[in-house]
């Protein structure tokens, strides 16, 4: 039912203006933090713990405004990998910035790996560079619902993004990106301490965190590039392309030099956070507790 709903749901958008189906949106996200309360609670508590001397109608305020915008961006999504008819509108309206720096890195078929985030439209932010021609591999989790994550993947696809699951070997990555591919990582969600998970700060809390993009850097050579959207309602989407990290060779030993990137990449996206804090996703548990202890299993 829930993907049947969804494809409905996408049809409508493309066949409505641009301006129609991000009202559409908007509304279905409210009815979603109004009435169905999926994931609310969690939203509150994690806004509460992160900004602690908000009054609590602005915290409410910031969670509701969140989920209007879900909603806009998934009409926007659908319309951005739909018929072309649509979809060159919807990508018209995406502007990047620092892209030079980027395609420097990559002449000459060289590889990247790019650090990002469910910050504003994030799929549509990929998408638009996927049919821009650019290299883009994306290693994605699944969806529970197997329909929904068919017709997720399936939009993905058609806008020429190569999707690898999370569970894909590291050996399997590093091939990627020494084989020219841009490797697009997703890094604010909680990573066990078995998958290879470590305690950075992050919006002044301890939190699980992914070694994944420090560790193929180090391993590979290859630049880590934080790209964050911003995606207003009513304004153009805002691709930033951040200026590049990469590991210091004169901090010692790998495992160091991993740390050390870890916590670069986590304060980057912790000031986009603050930035915009109607833009990320706080329906995912970022603070999850794990009750092992952290181990190296690469």
């Amino acid at each position: 039912m829930a993907s049947w709903l969804v494809r409905l749901f996408g049809r409508v958008a493309c066949a409505l203006s641009a301006r129609g189906a991000e009202r559409l949106g908007r509304l279905l996200g409210l009815v979603w933090f109004h009435l169905v309360r999926i994931r609310r609670p969690t939203v509150l508590r994690q806004l509460r713990a992160a900004f602690p001397s908000w009054p609590a109608r602005r915290v409410r305020s910031v969670a509701r405004e969140l989920y209007g915008n879900l909603g806009r961006w998934a009409a926007e999504f659908v319309r951005a990998t739909g018929p072309e008819r649509v979809r060159v509108e919807a990508l018209a309206g995406v502007d990047v910035e620092g892209l030079a720096a980027y395609e420097s890195a990559t002449a000459g078929g060289r590889g990247a790996i790019v650090v990002t985030a469910h910050l504003g439209n994030w799929d549509l932010a990929a998408c638009s560079q996927a049919f821009a021609g650019r290299r883009l591999t994306l290693l994605s989790r699944r969806l529970s619902n197997r329909g929904l994550d068919r017709y997720w993947m399936e939009r993905r696809r058609a806008a020429g993004l190569e999707i690898v699951e999370e569970r894909t070997p590291f050996v399997r990555l590093a091939e990627l990106v020494r084989s020219g591919r841009t490797l697009v990582l997703i890094v604010d969600q909680a990573t066990p301490p078995e998958q290879g998970g470590v305690r950075i700060p992050f919006l002044g809390r301890d939190a699980w965190t992914t070694r994944l993009p420090a560790m193929l850097a180090v391993r590979t050579g290859a630049p880590i590039f934080p790209v964050f959207v911003h995606s207003p309602a009513g304004a153009r989407h805002r691709i930033r392309i951040e200026p590049p990290l990469a590991p210091d060779a004169a901090s010692g030993r790998p495992l160091d030099r991993v740390l050390g990137l870890t916590r670069a990449i986590n304060e980057r996206l912790e000031r986009r956070v603050l930035e915009h804090p109607d833009q990320w996703l706080w329906l995912h548990r970022r603070w999850k507790e794990f009750p092992r202890a952290p181990q190296d299993r690469r």
